[in-house]
């Protein structure tokens, strides 16, 4: 999952219709977050910020689109 405001991505496990505790990965060292993407044939999700908006302070061409390792 993706967080704007508290800009790092937590993994929630899921099972059927339950959710797990969740894990909180690295603030602050994404920006703000807009979508979280994992492959099934891949153990690092692909991330995308989204600091150019109306409400982000990021100037233009500042979002991202990256994968990363989250340990």
């Amino acid at each position: 999952m993706a967080a704007l405001r508290g800009e790092r991505p937590w993994r929630i496990p899921v099972d059927g219709t339950s959710a797990g505790a969740p894990t909180a990965y690295s603030s602050n060292d994404y920006e703000r977050l807009r979508t979280v993407v994992s492959l099934p044939d891949r153990s690092s999700p692909w991330l995308r910020t989204t600091n150019a908006d109306n409400n982000g302070d990021g100037g233009e061409s500042s979002d991202k689109v990256f994968r990363t390792d989250l340990q």
